[in-house]
């Protein structure tokens, strides 16, 4: 179960965290640069999440995908 909102110190999906902006922010100018290769892009996006990346995104070893999208069967 979620905590409450009231509770989320930087808003919802963590959207008013500082780092994370910039992170974003910054991947968004390099988004469309040319002399970057999309595997170049992908692994500077990689390193800017890992902050906060507890699922795995962007892992070369699930091909970029996650590597489970939902909750195991009991």
């Amino acid at each position: 179960m979620a905590a409450d909102p009231s509770v989320w110190p930087d808003g919802f999906l963590q959207a008013n965290d500082k780092m994370m902006i910039d992170a974003a922010e910054a991947s968004i100018r390099e988004i469309n640069n040319p002399s970057l290769t999309d595997e170049q892009f992908t692994d500077r996006v990689r390193q800017r999440i890992q902050p906060w990346n507890s699922v795995g995104l962007l892992d070369p070893k699930n091909r970029n995908r996650l590597d489970h999208t939902v909750a195991p069967k009991w």
